[in-house]
């Protein structure tokens, strides 16, 4: 059975795709998730696994196969708290915090659904839309860490999607707002005002602050949240116009009915 991995000996060749047996890389995903399937031959992870991993990660670190391959790895051998797993996404992130993969496989890891749950990417992901991605049970520190990560990532580089996405992930999961980090956005969204007081302009740092912004004062202060939109509409994401003056008639429909 073990002799039947040395089929990864194709990928490190760099002749993957043009093998002359022809196995694409799905092929070999397959292929290796079924040998590792049996529990008679690999009740544990083999210990060299995660080394062949990292090395395919260096070739390609956002292979749709490989990680597929290591999100079934983590499931199957229950290595959610494996200290391996974590150092090894760590690592990754660091070398390319934009690396939406590992940002995602590193929710899985702190938030997803574990061994007894239905893997849908989120806990309660076929309940009501208030309970998906909501913890039953909620490890406050852990939160609080990875909250605390995310932001020294976003730091590096704000106008970086994905730990921005993270967040938010991390907040709902625990049940807590968006308006948590509000002191945190405002320091990518600056106002420049006068000595009077007038607004002169925004130095805006990262986009996606702004739409942080707009989300939290869409609970409770339209106006601000219109202009925050307005923001992205007109200068920071001009392309998705259309969302933004969705949006932005959203928050402005109730006053319109009131006043009807």
């Amino acid at each position: 059975m073990e002799s039947r991995l040395n089929i990864s000996r194709i990928i490190r060749s760099g002749t993957f795709e043009n093998h002359e047996r022809g196995i694409d890389a799905n092929s070999y995903r397959h292929h290796r998730q079924v040998i590792m399937s049996s529990r008679d031959h690999f009740p544990t992870l083999p210990a060299k696994e995660m080394d062949f991993l990292m090395e395919m990660f260096a070739q390609d670190s956002k292979n749709y196969h490989v990680w597929t391959y290591r999100h079934w790895l983590v499931r199957h051998f229950e290595l959610w708290d494996s200290p391996r797993e974590i150092a090894d996404i760590n690592s990754l992130i660091n070398s390319d915090v934009r690396n939406n993969s590992a940002w995602n496989h590193r929710y899985m890891l702190r938030f997803g659904p574990r061994s007894d749950q239905p893997d849908g990417g989120l806990v309660n992901a076929n309940g009501p839309p208030s309970e998906k991605g909501r913890l039953a049970v909620v490890d406050e520190d852990l939160v609080d860490e990875e909250l605390q990560y995310a932001q020294v990532k976003i730091t590096t580089a704000p106008e970086n999607r994905s730990p921005w996405s993270y967040a938010r992930g991390v907040l709902r999961a625990a049940g807590r707002p968006l308006s948590e980090w509000t002191d945190f956005a405002r320091k990518f969204v600056v106002d420049n005002r006068d000595d009077e007081g007038q607004l002169i302009d925004v130095e805006v740092k990262s986009s996606h602050a702004v739409e942080w912004l707009a989300d939290v004062y869409a609970q409770s202060g339209p106006d601000e949240a219109v202009r925050m939109l307005n923001l992205l509409k007109e200068k920071y994401d001009p392309i998705r116009k259309n969302y933004w003056d969705y949006r932005i008639n959203q928050i402005l429909k109730p006053n319109v009915e009131a006043t009807a």
